[in-house]
């Protein structure tokens, strides 16, 4: 129950029953659900979070371990709404203890070969588990840190580097890729850069469109709708308008 994420109180009652004259002492006294008599007896007391914090930290010592150096950091840096982001972290690091303490010493495992195994997977050393969890990092996986829908890819055949690029939607779809190779990175950013541009210029006429719009409506909510926009791959969205067009 300590470390369940769903748990919401820390405080709980039963409701008495069959008490001679039990009405004629108290009043609004739910004794059909104990879950609502519980909030409108605790509701002002039972501050969910801070007490969670203390059992957990409780738990946490019984075996060594400490995340007062962590919640430091963490306060400095999200001030208020720190005690509930340390709070998942302390419950993450609980849940998984088992293996964060017996596999501490356990490397990466080599002998797994399979395509499978080695990216996208769990498959990482003890001390970095241990370590993402005692630091609040949430997927310690093996895998891409960058989700980036442009990658520049080298290749090299008989001694000889050569690099092209592409460009992918969000389920992994080549969208855009170069026809060429080309002898160095830079050359084949330049021209990534080039048909990139090329391919979603806008005409003269949309553009003062776009301005008109922007002119009668509230800038920060323009602005807002671009930044939700490029976090959603809207340059892949814009590609594929225009070769739809074409």
């Amino acid at each position: 129950m300590s470390i369940n994420g769903g748990l919401k109180r820390t405080f709980f009652t039963q409701a008495l029953k069959n008490i001679k004259g039990f009405d004629q002492l108290v009043s609004r006294y739910d004794t059909e659900d104990d879950d609502k008599l519980t909030d409108s007896l605790y509701k002002e007391l039972d501050n969910s979070v801070e007490r969670r914090n203390e059992v957990l930290d409780h738990l946490i010592s019984r075996f060594a371990e400490t995340f007062s150096d962590y919640t430091f950091v963490m306060k400095s840096l999200y001030g208020k709404s720190t005690d509930e982001i340390v709070l998942s972290n302390k419950e993450n690091f609980l849940k998984e203890y088992t293996s964060l303490s017996k596999d501490r010493g356990l490397g990466y495992n080599y002998t797994l070969i399979g395509e499978s195994d080695i990216w996208n997977t769990g498959n990482i050393s003890g001390v970095q588990k241990r370590i993402a969890r005692l630091l609040g990092i949430k997927n310690y996986t093996q895998r891409n840190l960058s989700q980036s829908p442009v990658s520049i890819i080298e290749a090299v055949e008989n001694g000889k580097k050569s690099f092209t690029w592409k460009i992918k939607d969000k389920d992994g779809s080549i969208v855009l890729s170069s026809v060429n190779t080309y002898t160095t990175e830079h050359i084949a950013t330049k021209n990534l850069n080039d048909a990139i541009y090329q391919t979603i210029q806008i005409d003269q006429e949309d553009l003062e469109k776009a301005l008109d719009k922007l002119d009668k409506e509230k800038p920060e909510d323009i602005l807002n709708k671009l930044k939700d926009c490029e976090k959603d791959f809207c340059l892949i969205g814009n590609i594929k308008s225009r070769f739809h067009r074409r």
